[in-house]
């Protein structure tokens, strides 16, 4: 984490082919100023799991945000959990033609209920480019809306596979959402509890005290 302020895990969860994946890499691949600061790695056998990085900079401070793209697969649920524990945020996705991808997420949200605790979650409803679908047999944006209500999801998100811009909405609102938890100062409990840590570019006393007031010195 060297010169990183603070880092914190997001997890994407939903059922196999809703566009988890693709959702992530539009997200972490395209960046304004060009840099492309991308890890991936997976695990096909124990852990089929994709994982990014991305590194945001923000009124003065570096953030490294680990994306962590979870298996759908009901088989695969012991280990989604387990993965998916000490996230800061969570993405519950569902594909818009397929309305039982948005019933499968009930089973998720509410195994995972007690590991999110104190996790922020938004629902985000993802539509193949040229995928097909009858009009009844098309979730709509007042279920979706519902659900996410239902499980207290800070919003809802409709994207397109076809668009990088809209990729980036889910996941810029939770970036906003997680960082305003950090506080001025920030207090290493409170950030923990919230799975949000301290990176090393707080490795001294002197850079600690001085990054907790530098934002009270401005005001």
């Amino acid at each position: 984490m060297s010169g990183v302020h603070f880092h914190f895990k997001i997890s994407v969860i939903g059922d196999c082919r809703v566009g988890k994946t693709e959702l992530c890499r539009n997200y972490v691949l395209e960046d304004e100023i060009g840099q492309k600061s991308v890890k991936t790695e997976r695990n096909q056998r124990e852990q089929p799991c994709f994982h990014y990085h991305k590194r945001i900079e923000n009124d003065n401070r570096l953030y490294r945000v680990d994306i962590y793209d979870l298996p759908g697969a009901g088989r695969h649920l012991d280990v989604t959990s387990q993965m998916c524990a000490g996230s800061a945020g969570v993405v519950y996705v569902f594909d818009k033609t397929r309305p039982e991808t948005l019933e499968g997420l009930e089973k998720w949200v509410t195994h995972l209920k007690t590991i999110t605790i104190h996790s922020l979650s938004v629902l985000v409803g993802h539509r193949k480019e040229g995928a097909s679908a009858s009009e009844g047999s098309i979730v709509s944006y007042e279920d979706a809306r519902s659900f996410a209500s239902k499980h207290e999801m800070m919003s809802y998100f409709e994207t397109n596979l076809s668009e990088t811009e809209g990729a980036r909405q889910p996941f810029d609102f939770l970036f906003t959402a997680i960082e305003e938890r950090i506080g001025d100062p920030p207090h290493p409990a409170v950030l923990l509890n919230q799975a949000i840590h301290l990176g090393e570019a707080f490795d001294t006393p002197e850079m600690r005290a001085s990054l907790f007031s530098s934002r009270k010195t401005e005001q």
